[in-house]
């Protein structure tokens, strides 16, 4: 079940009970009946509204924290003023080019470094069989791949692949 069905579902059942109630207290146990049935069906409408609302609170704060950790090394980088310096970087970084870096933030899933272009470097799921199965230390020097560009987090996206896969 995907989040929108159990948002969905649990909308319409807390509707169907909220019905319920005030239906009996309105006109007894057939407005009880009434107002069950009125309440499930109106609460299978904002219950994904209010799934798909608590998921992007979700991810949002998941970026303002990893922009929180990113900002004393390499300032605001995701700010308007810095948008032609992004176009510019991606102009001068083509894809397939090597670089190193530093490790400056990591979590289970992806490792960011500072490659010294002022925008963050991502080696994303450090858990594939090409890689190595644990990330390195903080502060560690790694040398990666440019693999593509994330307009909308403006991070670079790395890989430590030996091939760059085929676009």
């Amino acid at each position: 079940m995907n989040l929108i069905e159990c948002s969905s579902l649990t909308g319409a059942v807390v509707g169907s009970g909220v019905g319920a109630v005030f239906g009996y207290q309105w006109a007894g146990v057939l407005g009880a009946g009434a107002g069950a049935v009125g309440g499930f069906v109106l609460g299978l409408f904002p219950g994904p509204l209010i799934g798909g609302g608590l998921f992007w609170v979700v991810l949002t704060q998941d970026r303002w924290s990893r922009r929180k950790q990113l900002r004393p090394r390499l300032g605001r980088y995701w700010t308007r003023d810095r948008a032609q310096a992004w176009e510019d970087l991606k102009e001068r970084l083509p894809v397939a080019t090597k670089v190193q870096g530093t490790v400056i933030l990591r979590d289970s899933f992806d490792c960011h470094l500072d490659i010294g272009v002022t925008f963050p470097g991502r080696i994303d799921s450090w858990n594939h069989p090409h890689d190595n199965p644990t990330p390195p230390p903080l502060d560690a020097r790694v040398e990666a791949t440019v693999l593509s560009f994330d307009d909308a987090a403006r991070e670079v996206v790395l890989t430590r692949q030996e091939q760059v896969p085929p676009e």
